[in-house]
């Protein structure tokens, strides 16, 4: 099946689910649902048949090298020329994101192979569970309605379809910390609920796996714990809740800490470096990462589409005495201190505020299923008006303009990008296995050489110069250069090639 009938499939699938909830058949439209749900994401887990730029190459590589060792992060693996300390695109020890998301695509690298499609899977895999945790979540804390219309958005929603297809930056990092986030919330408010030691234990495992993604702000889940009971039940200082409080944050230390203490020992000037550089993303300004104040507010339309207004509405209505839901009132305060707290921090990017896109689409949804369900007992106006509903959602948030700007435009910033890099992986792809022993590839276009030691996993390098052709010379490496001709000092040197001669014919 081709990629475009994947994704035409995808869309009659979603169809079908909507019209499966709006006769309802909810058990069955949710899966259908989430059968969409995985079409659509494989279809952008294989459009692009290279790796991108920013972030997806280097994550790609440090677990590829993770694969083989799992206790060794590293980027470039066999250091032969000299390297950049201190410089998270050309480091030796990789110490710049926390591992858990890349040992889960080391372990798909694993078994599938060096591939695009194994550094994806992973990703492919949480964003489709993610559609069923929305769901429980909407369920449990709105309605069954308001569950389903949040699920169906979040799975024909562009931008984590896009980090999906390694385009956006930070992409399988903020997948993962986005899946523990939520199932972090998810496994509390089943707590709250039921009482249940289980929820609880899984609370805290969850926030610290969200930890061992991104660090700290993983913890997200303990302040609404904390707002819910010292402001919304106001028991917050009875043995139980301080008990159960406690028994989540060791649980969750448990679960990232052993990796913190082992990277100190281990590698503690690297570790102590990533610290502290991960702190000053709060109180000053991060590789030329500089936006307005009010940066977050002013891209909520790229993030919802048009429909920020109604998160307004749903926050005001949450959180007015008298009419709020306690565990809807949490979520709308896990919400705006997620917003304020990177509003306030002096290194902006747009995906640091995806950690609570999941909360923010399930406040709008809570909004358009109360109007749904105004009409849900008379049955020709709830399927006329959720016919409507749902093609418009799926039209807007899918958002196919943008999807052909991204991955098919030939006059665009992507196409001119797509031109240059499919090409390049093509060629390492083809050469992967004929070069010869004690190869290193040099004099590759910049952070080409992650790309290359990705594809075909010998030490390359973007520059070498002549000192290093004649250290590598001197320690009897054959040297093979990227780009059309060889250097003046290297013509006629037997142990000297150029990459594309390996290409086969």
């Amino acid at each position: 099946m081709t990629g475009d009938n994947i994704f035409h499939l995808s869309l009659a699938l979603h169809l079908c689910s909507a019209l499966l909830f709006l006769s309802g058949r909810q058990r069955w439209a949710l899966w259908v649902l989430v059968a969409g749900g995985v079409c659509l994401r494989y279809y952008f887990a294989t459009v692009d048949p290279f790796l991108h730029d920013w972030d997806e190459r280097f994550h790609a590589l440090v677990a590829k090298n993770l694969s083989q060792h799992w206790l060794l992060p590293t980027l470039i693996d066999q250091p032969v020329l000299p390297y950049a300390p201190r410089d998270w695109t050309t480091e030796h020890i990789w110490l710049h994101k926390q591992p858990l998301f890349l040992w889960q695509m080391a372990l798909s690298i694993r078994i599938f192979g060096a591939t695009e499609f194994a550094v994806r899977l992973p990703s492919l895999i949480m964003t489709s569970a993610l559609i069923l945790i929305v769901y429980r979540i909407g369920r449990q804390v709105f309605s069954g309605v308001t569950g389903y219309i949040a699920a169906f958005i979040l799975s024909c929603y562009e931008p984590l379809l896009e980090m999906n297809s390694g385009m956006l930056s930070m992409e399988h990092n903020d997948i993962a910390f986005v899946f523990y986030i939520t199932l972090s919330v998810w496994a509390w408010i089943y707590f709250e609920q039921r009482r249940s030691r289980r929820y609880l234990l899984l609370m805290g495992f969850f926030a610290g796996c969200a930890v061992l993604c991104k660090w700290l702000t993983g913890l997200l889940v303990f302040s609404g714990f904390i707002f819910y009971h010292l402001f919304l039940t106001r028991d917050f200082f009875t043995k139980n809740t301080l008990v159960s409080l406690a028994k989540a944050l060791g649980i969750c230390m448990l679960t990232f800490l052993p990796w913190q203490l082992y990277i100190l020992c281990q590698y503690p000037a690297e570790a102590h470096f990533e610290y502290a550089y991960n702190s000053n993303h709060f109180f000053r300004v991060v590789e030329g990462h500089r936006h307005e104040a009010w940066f977050y507010l002013n891209i909520l339309p790229d993030y919802y589409r048009g429909l920020q207004y109604l998160i307004g509405v749903a926050l005001l209505v949450t959180l007015l005495p008298g009419r709020r839901s306690r565990l809807s009132a949490a979520l709308s305060f896990m919400f705006i201190l997620v917003y304020a707290f990177f509003t306030i921090a002096q290194t902006k990017l747009p995906s640091y505020v995806m950690m609570v896109v999941p909360i923010g689409l399930l406040l709008i949804s809570a909004v358009i299923g109360g109007l749904l369900s105004s009409v849900w007992h008379h049955c020709v106006l709830r399927y006329i008006a959720g016919s409507v509903l749902f093609i418009a959602l799926l039209l807007r948030f899918i958002n196919w303009p943008l999807i052909v700007e991204n991955h098919f435009a030939t006059d665009t910033w992507q196409g001119f990008t797509r031109a240059y890099l499919q090409p390049r992986a093509d060629m390492y792809r083809s050469v992967a296995g004929h070069l010869p022993p004690s190869s290193v590839i040099v004099n590759l276009e910049p952070h080409q050489e992650i790309n290359a030691m990705f594809y075909i996993g010998v030490p390359a390098y973007s520059e070498c110069g002549i000192a290093g052709y004649h250290f590598l010379r001197a320690h009897h490496y054959n040297i093979i250069y990227g780009g059309d001709t060889l250097p003046s000092y290297a013509a006629g040197d037997t142990a000297a090639r150029l990459l594309k001669s390996y290409v086969p014919q």
